[in-house]
């Protein structure tokens, strides 16, 4: 009678965190292409960017390979982003606010950016041919990355709200 090989919990996770590993460490070898990737779906997707000054394009680009190389770097290490590690995110928030960048476009930047980090993520998943308990996983741990890498933007940006954002002490019709 044949038996099925288990593989143990422990096993199986550090499978898991392989796998997320290995994109990472793909990722971080193409760092300046995922930088501009990541830069070009902000400028593709927001008109404000579209119509920026070079200086500002020039820092899209930096930021967002800052970010890129961040979210890389935790993944091909295996070890989940924290608060203290995102500094770079919100030295990029502090900059757009001195830059005249809205607050809704600047959180639109972001999520586009960090769409671009996951198709490039899938992307390489795919190449490796991650298996597909791995790419849930690997997908998990970018969503708690991002999670925390777009929160941590919005916070560095004190005293802006979303202009959808309604005061409940503000008069009506204002």
């Amino acid at each position: 009678m044949a038996t099925r090989s288990r593989t143990s919990p422990a096993a199986a996770e550090a499978l898991r965190l392989g796998a997320v590993r290995k994109v990472g460490k793909a990722l971080l070898a193409q760092e300046d292409k995922l930088g501009k990737a990541m830069a070009s779906r902000i400028v593709e997707e927001i008109p404000r960017y579209r119509r920026s000054s070079p200086d500002l394009l020039q820092d899209v680009l930096a930021g967002a390979t800052a970010t890129g190389q961040l979210l890389a770097s935790a993944f091909a290490e295996g070890i989940e982003l924290r608060r203290e590690d995102v500094e770079v995110v919100r030295e990029v928030a502090r900059r757009r606010v001195h830059q005249d960048v809205s607050l809704e476009d600047f959180q639109h930047a972001y999520r586009a950016a960090l769409f671009a980090f996951w198709d490039a993520c899938a992307g390489e998943a795919t190449r490796l041919k991650v298996p597909r308990e791995a790419s849930l996983h690997l997908a998990r741990f970018a969503m708690q990355a991002m999670d925390l890498v777009t929160t941590q933007a919005a916070e560095a940006t004190p005293g802006r709200r979303p202009a959808c954002a309604c005061r409940a002490d503000a008069p009506s019709g204002t």
